[in-house]
């Protein structure tokens, strides 16, 4: 076991970051710190007896890299494989997920290169790392078509799912996504293969076009439900995919009760309002027009809980159609929010705030990469995500990260203030090449064990994405961490803000009696603000208490009481409907035992 304690000095002084929370172990190492474009599927996963496997692409060079496994051992407390032991069968392979049996055979996905074959390379399954089988090719105009970057999910220990993305060499705008459904066969002696089900001639079904990388799929463990969910470029544009047109996504699901036999209608969970070009042409404010200015961005976890209730989190970042009037689109690159969905109640509620502005690098934002696990014996749900650390930087101006995890026990109405569980720093800032501790690409096993997380990831000791041209190669841990889910604290609760400009599917009640309530009185911010008719509203009491929440306009004539009276303690929404009154400035005031607390809100018609 190597428990990681490192000294990060700043300035004049030393700043000791202490051990993670709980243990860490080494399962292997890597010169190729980038392990995945955008979702990052699971790379960890349990089996039965209380083993731990992991999976990760090790690289020994930028144009060399494999696909490596190890196991954990509960009994030895410690990996079986020194470094660990190679997964693929080919010449060059990348990009893996991971799914376990639950008698413990391992079948990660990845893409991977035998030159022998064919120079394109092709998704891939390994059948507990002794035979590989690849769904039957694409192609087009007689060649193969380059599909690959799978995400692998598993119903039962019988049925594969594999969504993957094709590298465009038919010159769509976008990328077509495909689907693959396999069943595993085993003989007498214990060999495995494959049936995969044939798509016209193919093992892929073509699914749609994306731009980003915000695509998974998701099995139930005890049903046939299964889900496939993606990224859906909003419109069409002739724009390059380094524009922010990238970033103009809904996200899309669609699910089977068969195990991937059949699938049924496709579903929007988000379905961001377009600008309001009518308006606008007529001369309306440009920000009201612009309606919804948060879009989901490049990656989505998703998880089915005892119930069968499908949990979502993804990460959004703002965009703007226009900005100051002029013609866009427009976004505000690192800034970024994670926000949970959950399939019973339809309502949205924020995981993670990272509205940070500054440049991460290509495909990475302040807040990212969200992985979601649940305790079946407590129902609380758990997400883990990167977060970048603006003040740890290395020495090319690359952003430092650790991974923190939030925890919901109202089956996600609300989160916990993260906690930040790698707890590592830099050396030196700026640090060199070998100095920086960047923790990346984190994904949790999709259930808590024996009263513990799960978590993978890379530590990366020059941050920055090295297949992006950003940082140096350095010899990179791949760690497993086993955290006790009694050091995630629940309080305090994040504030949540509507993922909508209408605050539809606002989460504002947790339904769960017992909420932790906060300390003081809070009066947030108006939502939206600048508003066109209505605008979101919330305060938080610590305990009961007589409360008055009025509006008044800029000449300080009150207009209207929105609330008057005993309110019991916690955090309170209300909406205000201003479509009777002027256009122009308005103050919300709460006046309550602690004093008055105001905000200024403008409404634009």
């Amino acid at each position: 076991m190597k428990t990681l304690t490192v000294l990060a000095m700043i300035g004049w002084g030393t700043i000791l970051f202490g051990q993670p929370v709980g243990s860490t172990y080494v399962a292997g190492d890597t010169r190729y710190d980038y392990q995945h474009n955008g979702s990052c599927g699971r790379m960890i996963g349990l089996d039965d007896s209380g083993y731990v496997h992991v999976v990760w692409m090790r690289g020994y060079n930028i144009g060399e890299r494999r696909i490596f496994y190890n196991r954990w051992s509960p009994a030895a407390d410690s990996f079986d494989f020194p470094g660990g032991t190679l997964a693929d069968q080919s010449q060059l392979a990348g990009y893996v997920t991971l799914a376990v049996t639950g008698d413990g055979c391992p079948i990660p996905a990845f893409h991977q290169i035998n030159y022998a074959a064919d120079y394109n390379a092709h998704t891939a399954v390994s059948l507990c790392l002794e035979s590989t089988s690849m769904p039957p090719w694409r192609y087009y105009a007689g060649a193969s078509i380059e599909i690959i970057w799978p995400i692998i999910a598993l119903s039962g220990d019988s049925v594969i799912h594999i969504i993957s993305r094709e590298n465009n060499a038919m010159g769509i705008l976008y990328d077509p996504l495909y689907y693959s459904r396999g069943v595993l066969q085993r003989d007498s002696v214990g060999g495995m293969a494959v049936c995969w089900q044939d798509y016209d001639g193919s093992g892929f079904e073509v699914l749609d076009t994306v731009a980003t990388f915000s695509f998974t799929v998701a099995a139930a463990r005890y049903s046939g439900r299964a889900v496939r969910g993606w990224g859906k470029v909003i419109g069409w544009s002739p724009h390059s995919p380094y524009d922010p047109l990238l970033y103009n996504n809904d996200i899309i699901l669609e699910f089977s009760n068969d195990a991937g036999i059949s699938w049924g209608n496709r579903y929007n969970i988000t379905q961001f309002t377009p600008p309001d070009t009518a308006w606008h042409n007529q001369g309306g404010h440009w920000q009201v027009c612009n309606r919804d200015t948060l879009r989901s961005f490049t990656d989505l976890s998703l998880l089915f809980d005892p119930d069968d209730v499908l949990h979502a989190a993804f990460t959004v970042v703002p965009f703007y159609h226009w900005r100051n009037d002029t013609v866009g689109p427009y976004t505000t690159r690192g800034a970024s929010l994670i926000y949970h969905w959950n399939e019973a109640t339809g309502q949205f509620s924020l995981i993670a705030d990272g509205w940070i502005p500054a440049g991460c690098g290509r495909w990475q934002t302040i807040v990212q990469r969200p992985s979601l696990a649940m305790d079946e014996e407590t129902g609380d749900l758990y997400c883990a995500y990167v977060r970048y650390d603006t003040a740890q930087v290395s020495e090319q101006g690359w952003f430092n990260a650790d991974v923190w995890i939030s925890v919901s026990t109202n089956g996600g109405s609300s989160w916990s203030v993260g906690t930040n569980v790698t707890r590592t720093a830099p050396l030196n800032i700026p640090a060199p090449p070998g100095d920086s501790r960047s923790e990346r690409e984190p994904t949790l096993a999709e259930t808590v064990q024996d009263g513990f997380l799960h978590l993978s990831y890379v530590l990366d000791l020059d941050a920055g994405s090295l297949p992006q041209d950003e940082g140096t190669a350095t010899q990179n841990d791949f760690l497993y961490q086993r955290i006790p889910v009694d050091s995630i604290p629940t309080a305090p609760i994040l504030p949540n803000y509507p993922l909508r400009w209408d605050s539809t599917g606002f989460a504002s009640s947790p339904p769960r009696a017992d909420r932790i309530v906060p300390e003081r009185y809070i009066l947030y911010a108006p939502y939206p603000n600048p508003f066109n008719s209505t605008v979101q509203l919330q305060f938080e009491l610590p305990r009961e208490a007589n409360v008055n929440l009025r509006v008044f306009d800029v000449l300080g004539r009150m207009v209207e009481t929105l609330a008057d009276g005993v309110r019991l303690g916690g955090r309170h929404a209300i909406t205000w409907d201003a479509q009777a009154r002027a256009s122009g400035v308005y103050f919300v005031v709460l006046s309550h035992p602690g004093g008055t607390t105001a905000h200024k809100m403008v409404l634009l018609k």
